[in-house]
């Protein structure tokens, strides 16, 4: 085994455990620990409760991410270093591949957080207006 290789492994390794911390984390941020940091005394906070739950979503997406980034690294650390993959002619080029993930996992992301978000503040919003009746 090479160093490159153990330090690799050794990274995507601990990266890995980091992942699923951050994942433990925003996946226990329940609809009900939502609603209760936004509310007040007498009334609730829309616009808080709002943001808490765009914070949730987006470490919730993020962690998804770290967990397909870390095993696609151990994946590159195992593939082979002798074959050749043909891609298109466009692909050639490294930048080109990293604007075209980037593109690519961006996209993801973003709808991945919007559909979360409709869907996750319309359950805090009206767990919200039931606990003000």
């Amino acid at each position: 085994m090479t160093e490159q290789l153990l330090l690799t492994l050794i990274a995507a390794s601990s990266g890995f455990v980091a992942s699923v911390c951050f994942a433990y984390a925003s996946a226990f941020t329940s609809k009900a620990k939502l609603v209760a940091v936004s509310k007040t005394y007498w009334d609730f906070n829309l616009v808080f409760a709002q943001a808490a739950v765009v914070q949730s979503t987006q470490y919730l997406v993020g962690s998804l991410l770290l967990f397909i980034s870390f095993a696609l690294q151990i994946a590159a650390v195992l593939a082979s270093a002798t074959n050749f993959i043909l891609l298109p002619q466009i692909l050639n080029y490294w930048l080109n591949i990293v604007i075209c993930c980037l593109v690519l996992f961006g996209s993801l992301a973003y709808f991945a957080c919007y559909i979360l978000y409709k869907w996750r503040i319309a359950q805090v919003e009206t767990l919200l207006k039931q606990s003000v009746k």
